[in-house]
Protein backbone atom coordinates (compact mmCIF):
# COMPACT_ATOMS: atom_id res chain seq x y z
CA UNK A 1 0.00 0.00 0.00
CA UNK A 2 2.59 2.44 1.18
CA UNK A 3 4.51 1.62 -2.48
CA UNK A 4 0.75 2.70 -4.25
CA UNK A 5 1.05 6.18 -2.14
CA UNK A 6 4.03 6.73 -2.99
CA UNK A 7 3.49 5.93 -6.92
CA UNK A 8 0.34 7.80 -6.48
CA UNK A 9 1.93 11.36 -5.16
CA UNK A 10 4.04 11.20 -8.26
CA UNK A 11 1.22 11.32 -10.83
CA UNK A 12 -0.65 14.10 -11.68
CA UNK A 13 -4.61 13.13 -10.84
CA UNK A 14 -7.76 14.92 -12.80
CA UNK A 15 -11.06 15.64 -11.60
CA UNK A 16 -13.53 14.66 -14.22
CA UNK A 17 -17.14 15.62 -12.43
CA UNK A 18 -18.98 18.36 -13.78
CA UNK A 19 -20.42 20.40 -10.95
CA UNK A 20 -24.13 18.99 -10.10
CA UNK A 21 -26.70 22.21 -10.24
CA UNK A 22 -30.41 22.48 -10.48
CA UNK A 23 -31.29 22.08 -14.18
CA UNK A 24 -28.05 20.04 -14.84
CA UNK A 25 -28.55 18.36 -18.45
CA UNK A 26 -29.78 14.88 -17.37
CA UNK A 27 -31.07 12.16 -20.68
CA UNK A 28 -34.81 12.62 -20.95
CA UNK A 29 -35.42 9.16 -19.76
CA UNK A 30 -33.55 9.41 -16.89
CA UNK A 31 -35.56 12.88 -15.40
CA UNK A 32 -36.67 13.81 -12.28
CA UNK A 33 -33.73 16.20 -12.56
CA UNK A 34 -31.09 17.13 -9.49
CA UNK A 35 -32.86 18.84 -6.76
CA UNK A 36 -31.43 20.21 -3.39
CA UNK A 37 -33.22 20.84 -0.04
CA UNK A 38 -32.94 22.50 3.22
CA UNK A 39 -34.03 19.60 5.93
CA UNK A 40 -33.03 21.46 8.86
CA UNK A 41 -31.74 24.88 8.91
CA UNK A 42 -29.72 26.68 11.76
CA UNK A 43 -32.87 29.19 12.67
CA UNK A 44 -34.77 25.68 13.77
CA UNK A 45 -31.34 24.52 15.65
CA UNK A 46 -30.11 28.02 17.10
CA UNK A 47 -30.80 28.28 20.96
CA UNK A 48 -27.74 30.23 22.32
CA UNK A 49 -29.07 31.41 25.65
CA UNK A 50 -29.73 27.28 26.26
CA UNK A 51 -27.42 25.95 23.72
CA UNK A 52 -24.58 27.77 23.32
CA UNK A 53 -23.60 29.88 19.99
CA UNK A 54 -23.29 26.77 17.66
CA UNK A 55 -25.83 25.42 14.98
CA UNK A 56 -26.25 22.77 12.69
CA UNK A 57 -27.84 22.92 9.25
CA UNK A 58 -28.50 19.88 6.87
CA UNK A 59 -29.45 19.12 3.58
CA UNK A 60 -30.65 16.17 1.13
CA UNK A 61 -30.58 16.30 -2.25
CA UNK A 62 -32.89 14.34 -5.11
CA UNK A 63 -31.85 12.51 -8.22
CA UNK A 64 -31.79 10.26 -10.86
CA UNK A 65 -28.33 7.42 -10.20
CA UNK A 66 -27.65 8.18 -14.10
CA UNK A 67 -27.23 11.81 -13.72
CA UNK A 68 -23.88 14.13 -13.28
CA UNK A 69 -20.76 12.53 -14.28
CA UNK A 70 -20.64 8.70 -13.28
CA UNK A 71 -19.75 5.35 -14.27
CA UNK A 72 -22.80 2.78 -14.91
CA UNK A 73 -23.48 -0.25 -12.54
CA UNK A 74 -23.46 -3.26 -14.22
CA UNK A 75 -27.30 -3.43 -12.99
CA UNK A 76 -27.95 -0.41 -15.44
CA UNK A 77 -28.40 -2.74 -18.48
CA UNK A 78 -29.78 -6.22 -18.60
CA UNK A 79 -30.46 -8.56 -21.95
CA UNK A 80 -33.67 -10.37 -21.88
CA UNK A 81 -34.11 -9.57 -18.18
CA UNK A 82 -30.61 -11.15 -17.42
CA UNK A 83 -27.54 -8.97 -16.00
CA UNK A 84 -23.89 -9.09 -16.46
CA UNK A 85 -22.58 -12.18 -14.94
CA UNK A 86 -25.89 -14.62 -16.01
CA UNK A 87 -27.99 -12.54 -12.84
CA UNK A 88 -31.94 -13.12 -13.51
CA UNK A 89 -33.68 -9.76 -12.54
CA UNK A 90 -36.02 -11.00 -9.96
CA UNK A 91 -37.64 -9.14 -7.16
CA UNK A 92 -35.16 -10.64 -5.41
CA UNK A 93 -32.29 -8.73 -7.27
CA UNK A 94 -34.69 -5.89 -8.18
CA UNK A 95 -36.03 -3.96 -4.65
CA UNK A 96 -37.88 -1.18 -3.82
CA UNK A 97 -34.79 -0.29 -1.62
CA UNK A 98 -31.75 -1.02 -4.79
CA UNK A 99 -30.35 -3.71 -6.48
CA UNK A 100 -28.89 -6.50 -4.35
CA UNK A 101 -26.24 -7.73 -6.97
CA UNK A 102 -25.15 -5.22 -9.86
CA UNK A 103 -24.67 -2.24 -7.73
CA UNK A 104 -21.82 0.78 -8.26
CA UNK A 105 -20.35 -0.90 -4.79
CA UNK A 106 -19.62 -3.80 -6.53
CA UNK A 107 -17.12 -1.64 -9.33
CA UNK A 108 -13.71 -2.08 -8.50
CA UNK A 109 -11.63 0.88 -7.94
CA UNK A 110 -9.68 2.07 -11.36
CA UNK A 111 -6.00 3.23 -10.66
CA UNK A 112 -4.80 3.54 -14.17
CA UNK A 113 -3.01 5.96 -16.86
CA UNK A 114 -5.07 8.03 -18.35
CA UNK A 115 -4.87 8.46 -22.19
CA UNK A 116 -6.67 11.58 -23.46
CA UNK A 117 -7.68 11.33 -27.34
CA UNK A 118 -8.65 14.53 -27.71
CA UNK A 119 -10.76 13.87 -31.10
CA UNK A 120 -12.38 18.03 -31.07
CA UNK A 121 -8.78 19.14 -31.11
CA UNK A 122 -7.96 16.78 -33.43
CA UNK A 123 -10.19 17.78 -36.03
CA UNK A 124 -9.45 21.55 -35.11
CA UNK A 125 -13.28 22.72 -33.38
CA UNK A 126 -13.63 23.44 -30.02
CA UNK A 127 -17.19 20.69 -30.11
CA UNK A 128 -17.15 17.97 -32.84
CA UNK A 129 -21.13 18.32 -34.82
CA UNK A 130 -23.79 17.75 -33.29
CA UNK A 131 -24.64 13.66 -33.02
CA UNK A 132 -21.16 12.75 -34.49
CA UNK A 133 -20.60 9.44 -34.49
CA UNK A 134 -16.80 8.85 -33.34
CA UNK A 135 -15.53 6.53 -35.48
CA UNK A 136 -12.25 3.92 -34.96
CA UNK A 137 -10.40 5.80 -37.80
CA UNK A 138 -10.91 8.91 -35.91
CA UNK A 139 -9.83 7.38 -32.84
CA UNK A 140 -6.66 5.71 -34.79
CA UNK A 141 -5.63 9.80 -36.45
CA UNK A 142 -6.15 11.23 -33.25
CA UNK A 143 -3.61 8.89 -31.17
CA UNK A 144 -1.01 9.01 -34.09
CA UNK A 145 -1.37 12.68 -34.75
CA UNK A 146 -1.11 13.28 -30.54
CA UNK A 147 1.76 11.06 -30.27
CA UNK A 148 0.01 8.47 -28.02
CA UNK A 149 0.64 4.76 -27.64
CA UNK A 150 -2.43 2.94 -26.11
CA UNK A 151 -1.34 0.48 -23.88
CA UNK A 152 -3.47 -3.06 -22.45
CA UNK A 153 -4.80 -1.55 -19.12
CA UNK A 154 -5.17 2.25 -19.55
CA UNK A 155 -8.32 4.40 -19.19
CA UNK A 156 -8.91 5.83 -22.71
CA UNK A 157 -10.68 8.94 -23.12
CA UNK A 158 -12.34 10.48 -25.37
CA UNK A 159 -13.14 14.36 -26.11
CA UNK A 160 -15.65 15.31 -28.11
CA UNK A 161 -15.82 19.10 -26.78
CA UNK A 162 -18.98 19.06 -25.09
CA UNK A 163 -18.00 19.70 -21.48
CA UNK A 164 -18.02 23.20 -22.59
CA UNK A 165 -21.74 22.99 -23.07
CA UNK A 166 -22.57 21.71 -19.91
CA UNK A 167 -24.66 24.81 -18.78
CA UNK A 168 -26.82 24.47 -21.94
CA UNK A 169 -29.01 21.59 -21.62
CA UNK A 170 -30.72 21.78 -24.97
CA UNK A 171 -27.23 21.73 -27.11
CA UNK A 172 -25.52 18.94 -24.40
CA UNK A 173 -28.33 16.76 -24.94
CA UNK A 174 -26.64 16.90 -28.89
CA UNK A 175 -23.56 15.39 -27.63
CA UNK A 176 -21.49 13.23 -30.19
CA UNK A 177 -20.17 9.44 -29.18
CA UNK A 178 -18.44 6.90 -29.74
CA UNK A 179 -20.20 4.65 -32.52
CA UNK A 180 -20.56 0.57 -32.07
CA UNK A 181 -17.38 0.21 -34.61
CA UNK A 182 -15.22 2.30 -32.65
CA UNK A 183 -16.18 0.57 -29.38
CA UNK A 184 -15.57 -2.75 -30.92
CA UNK A 185 -11.94 -1.17 -31.78
CA UNK A 186 -11.13 -0.04 -28.37
CA UNK A 187 -12.20 -3.35 -26.73
CA UNK A 188 -9.04 -4.49 -28.73
CA UNK A 189 -6.94 -2.47 -26.88
CA UNK A 190 -8.13 -4.21 -23.96
CA UNK A 191 -8.60 -1.01 -21.66
CA UNK A 192 -9.14 -1.37 -18.49
CA UNK A 193 -12.33 1.67 -19.12
CA UNK A 194 -12.94 4.11 -21.73
CA UNK A 195 -15.53 6.70 -21.87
Amino acid sequence: MALLLDELKQRKIYNLEQPRFAGMPVYPNHRPLYDYFIGRGHFEGYFPDTKGPRSTGQGFFIMNDHSGTHMDAICHQALDMTLHGGITIDNTIETPKGYAKGGAEELPPILARGILLDVAGYKGVSRLPNRYAITAKDLQDTAAHQGTVIKEGDAILVRTGYDTCWNNTKEFLKYAGVSGEASAWIRTLKPVIYG
